[in-house]
């Protein structure tokens, strides 16, 4: 999964992704995994934890 705003990349959730919508939509496909790429993240952890607590909250 990967969010974007304004044509540049961002934190999932914070962009124009219907991340909630993609979701959705991949589990009644039986999509297995979910995984959040996000192309350049300011900070790496702080981003690879929110990306996490967003997956976990879908």
């Amino acid at each position: 999964m990967k969010d974007m705003a304004d044509g540049e990349f961002c934190e999932l959730g914070e962009g124009d992704v219907d991340v909630q919508g993609c979701a959705d939509a991949a589990r009644e496909a039986d999509v297995l995994w979910f995984v959040y790429e996000h192309d350049d993240p300011e900070e790496l952890m702080a981003c690879l934890e929110r990306g996490a607590d967003v997956l976990e909250s879908l």
